[in-house]
């Protein structure tokens, strides 16, 4: 059987063109460590690279939103404190001032007292998180009670128009609300204080006993539900964290075990390529130097 020269030139180009391509894949790998660059290297290993990559995607997203949702919550929770401050002044006043043995120029003060701690509530419940109102429900960026010369009127988010919680995905299937609107809490903590301001004026020493007192008890309450709520909600997430932490640290492993290259075989892959294509070079050049001199001797 007769071989052309035209069919060894073109055999012994392949087989330097395969030995080259094998060393540049080897050199590849070298330079980016990396076992697949290119979805043909390994279609199956590629695909489940491409999976793991999109779930490490989601974890990033979940665990993002666990450290914006666990600032809120914080956030939130000091402001409930501050509140509850102002009310457990305004409790001891309202007892101080439920006496019939006090002057006039102390009831007044007292009065006074009362009527700052109106304001100063107006600081708590328009507290901010970063550029965020903490109580407006999801109208963030609206001011929730704004001073209308006759009192604070809310006009932040309300479980009627559906716009009250601000909720967060922590995890697969797994959700948490990270506020409380304003209006659950200060609208009742502006009308009792401003109550008791009056009732001291008066010297109404009967609502200041027996309905303010008891007021400031219920929504002194309903905030220490809120903020254990809150911190319910922050072990929650704390947990979720944690979880997700884990799972990331488990899939990157996986994901790089599928991608990485094992740079040991890599190195013997690359000495070997070299090898080969050295060999090709030097038996294709050997091959072409004959000349039809050299075949007819």
């Amino acid at each position: 059987m007769r071989i052309s020269t035209p069919t060894i030139v073109e055999n012994s180009l392949l087989f330097v063109s395969s030995a080259y391509e094998r060393l540049a894949d080897a050199q590849q790998k070298i330079s980016t460590g990396r076992r697949l660059s290119n979805p043909s290297d390994d279609p199956g290993n590629v695909m489940q690279s491409l999976s793991l990559r999109a779930t490490l995607d989601n974890i990033d997203q979940y665990q993002r939103n666990i450290d914006d949702a666990r600032g809120f919550l914080v956030a939130t929770d000091s402001a409930l404190e501050r509140a509850a401050t102002l009310l457990r002044k305004a409790r001891v006043t309202a007892l101080q001032s439920a006496s019939n043995t006090l002057g006039v120029d102390t009831i007044q003060q007292l009065a006074n007292e009362v009527g700052l701690m109106y304001h100063q509530m107006a600081y708590a419940a328009n507290s901010m998180y970063g550029s965020r109102y903490l109580f407006s429900g999801q109208r963030t960026n609206i001011q929730p009670f704004a001073d209308q010369g006759n009192g604070y009127v809310y006009q932040g988010g309300t479980a009627n128009n559906y716009d009250e919680d601000i909720n967060y995905d922590i995890g697969p299937s797994e959700t948490i609300t990270v506020n409380i609107a304003g209006d659950r809490i200060f609208n009742q903590a502006f009308e009792v204080l401003r109550n008791i301001q009056k009732h001291i004026s008066d010297g109404d020493v009967t609502k200041l006993s027996l309905e303010d007192i008891r007021d400031l008890d219920q929504i002194l309450s309903l905030i220490t539900n809120a903020r254990s709520e809150f911190g319910a909600k922050l072990q929650q997430a704390n947990q979720s964290n944690d979880r997700l932490e884990l799972t990331r640290v488990n899939l990157s492993d996986l994901k790089s075990k599928i991608e990485d290259a094992d740079m040991s075989r890599v190195v013997i892959d690359l000495k070997a390529a070299e090898i080969t294509y050295q060999a090709a070079l030097a038996a294709t050049a050997r091959g072409f130097q004959q000349s039809l001199v050299d075949y007819l001797r």
